[in-house]
């Protein structure tokens, strides 16, 4: 994956782990605009969207595409914000602050913290 200029994600998926590998090696993702892609995906940034699942959908985002430069590393850095270690610092982050009972101080503060800190 590393060395491709980008990945095409035509499906509709639930989430989709792919294009996150792929922006994690630093390559733009060329991906229908439904599903988990509308998550992971900031046009322009990490990758583009095709509006249909047709031949001439996809072939006008790819000339478009051909056009831009991508910066790998920017790239990288969007695709980081799903990491494992991420995960794994807002669980505890997210026990931690359950244990101090903040949940019964204001529970829909939190939910909203919680839900904003998972958006790109």
């Amino acid at each position: 994956m590393r060395s491709c200029m980008a990945l095409i994600f035509p499906g509709l998926e639930d989430f989709g782990i792919t294009p996150l590998e792929a922006n994690a090696c630093g390559r733009p993702v060329i991906a229908f605009k439904g599903g988990g892609a509308l998550d992971t995906i900031v046009p322009g940034l990490n990758g583009m969207f095709f509006e249909e699942q047709t031949v001439d959908s996809l072939s006008e985002v790819l000339l478009s595409f051909s056009r831009k430069r991508w910066n790998a590393g920017r790239i990288q850095a969007l695709a980081s914000q799903f990491s494992e270690q991420r995960f794994m610092e807002e669980m505890y982050s997210l026990v931690q602050r359950l244990e101090n009972a903040e949940i019964k101080k204001n529970p829909e503060q939190l939910r909203q913290e919680i839900a904003a800190s998972y958006r790109i």
